[in-house]
């Protein structure tokens, strides 16, 4: 599938938004453990996966895929 280039600009936008949520969450000392800041992350994500459109068991299926891959490359680092 090939993207707009708003597409691409909306998902590079949600993974630093992401990001920063979390970090920002931590840094106001907010009382919330790593596994409760993570899942609300994931939660904006499917919004956004909603907005583009995308299959949202596609994506994780593919974050999986690309996660194994990784670990796989720095394991054999």
């Amino acid at each position: 599938m090939k993207l707009t280039r708003d597409q691409k600009r909306i998902r590079k936008s949600a993974l630093f938004l992401a990001l920063e949520k979390l970090v920002s969450e931590h840094r106001k000392g907010a009382r919330v453990d790593d596994e409760t800041a993570l899942a609300d992350i994931v939660g904006d994500l499917r919004h956004v996966a909603d907005k583009l459109g995308a299959d949202w068991d596609e994506v994780l299926r593919r974050a999986e895929d690309y996660y194994g891959e990784e670990t796989r490359e720095e394991t054999n680092a």
